[in-house]
């Protein structure tokens, strides 16, 4: 796969026989997430020689809005074909197993050249979003090495599994020696994120004369895990909980706590899905909400809260649609699901503080909808509401559901609120 525009080599894979039509497929995608120079993205067009990748990947192009055309000659990338890839270090690279040992020793990697005042950046981490591997969503780790004075990747590598130690020496040996871009050289100074994984280089990197430090802050390559996340969210990720404005840490573990008390509850068993809990908290100045369960079906679990009472009983006499409501109701809810539909950062922060978690697939997502749809995280009040509800509705349905006066621990204190049935 060549770039035309830039004239540069995108994805190369070599084997001893034919792909099928479903493996290009494979690389091709694994070029538009992981380009072997340059940032994730999608170019405008893309040409083929093969009028059978046109009639299988043409529909699938436009659904990513990316035009494709059949040419007799591929100008630029015959060229490649010929006279580059024999004698380039990337393809070399990308020839070479994963696991290939470094072929390299201290003493021939202290030989090379050293660019005096280079400064690289080098890290390991998990990807921020999720990728399908053999069917199942996984979160892989990348390691990357980027040259921060002229914002290059040098070298960059992904594992399924939870690499070793060693991985990011490795990968550091391959920017030296076989980077994807430049010449083979040393920097004057390698920056990492953490003191560990400085402890680990020290001794190799003081032997080739390059300095390694921590750096509170890894700029660049912040910046390729960032526009990286949002490719892999298609840029319709909704922000994280933990990033709200004036929502604070123990908040959101308050809600979490919350939210694990109320899956075990399982009020979805005690009532009907018709039934509308209408909730009364003087605390804020949207004092009425009305509450349904979900759940009874076994689809969605969670809890809805609504402003307007007329819309949901239309709903329920139906007399209006889901998707009706949809476009014109506002509403707070919390629903459960796996892992991969909370937002990164909260995900990290849930397995970070040990945030407890009922389930596979009872990770909490709290989300405010506004008519037509779009969505956000809640606000702190808000937050602190559905905390509420989530600790009263439960103990309401187990009583006699006549009414109940009810102050429930929260996070940030107490809070007072009302339940009847409306």
């Amino acid at each position: 796969l060549w770039n035309r525009t830039e004239e540069t080599l995108v994805a190369f894979e070599a084997g001893d026989k034919q792909p099928t039509i479903g493996v290009a497929w494979e690389i091709l995608i694994e070029a538009l997430l992981r380009p072997r120079s340059g940032e994730p993205h999608r170019p405008a067009a893309i040409q083929f020689r093969r009028k059978s990748f046109w009639k299988n990947w043409n529909r699938k192009l436009k659904d990513i809005h990316i035009a494709s055309d059949v040419v007799e000659e591929l100008d630029g990338l015959d060229q490649v074909l010929e006279t580059l890839i024999p004698e380039s270090p990337a393809v070399r690279r990308i020839l070479d197993k994963p696991e290939t040992p470094v072929s390299i020793s201290i003493m021939e990697l202290a030989a090379l050249p050293q660019q005096p005042g280079e400064t690289w950046q080098a890290d390991v981490r998990l990807l921020p979003g999720w990728l399908e591997q053999a069917g199942e969503l996984c979160r892989p780790w990348a390691s990357l090495v980027a040259n921060c004075e002229e914002h290059l990747v040098l070298t960059q590598n992904m594992t399924v599994e939870q690499p070793p130690e060693h991985w990011i020496w490795k990968n550091i040996v391959d920017a030296i020696h076989r980077p994807m871009m430049g010449d083979p050289h040393r920097p004057e100074v390698i920056e990492v994120a953490t003191a560990a994984i400085q402890s680990q280089l020290q001794e190799p990197l003081d032997t080739i004369g390059v300095r390694c430090i921590v750096s509170s802050r890894l700029e660049q390559i912040d910046e390729i895990f960032r526009e990286l996340g949002k490719f892999l969210s298609g840029g319709n990720a909704s922000p994280p909980l933990v990033e709200v404005p004036g929502v604070r840490l123990e908040q959101v573990h308050g809600f979490y706590d919350a939210a694990y008390e109320f899956y075990r509850a399982a009020p979805w068993r005690l009532v009907p899905g018709d039934t509308t809990i209408k909730i009364e908290c003087k605390k804020f100045q949207s004092h009425t909400w009305y509450a349904v369960v979900m759940g009874q079906s076994g689809l969605v679990l969670g809890l809805a809260l609504y402003e307007d009472l007329a819309m949901l009983h239309r709903l329920f006499a139906g007399e209006t649609s889901e998707e009706q409501m949809a476009q014109q109701a506002t509403g707070l809810s919390v629903m459960y699901g796996e892992a991969f539909e909370l937002p990164i950062a909260d995900l990290e922060a849930s397995e970070r503080y040990e945030w407890p978690i009922a389930g596979p697939e009872a990770y909490p997502n709290p989300i405010y909808v506004n008519p037509g749809r779009s969505m956000r995280p809640p606000l702190a009040w808000e937050l602190e509401l559905l905390e509420g509800c989530l600790l009263a509705v439960p103990r309401f349905l187990a009583g006699n559901q006549e009414g109940l006066q009810i102050t429930v621990p929260v996070a940030l204190g107490e809070l007072s609120m009302r339940l009847s049935l409306a």
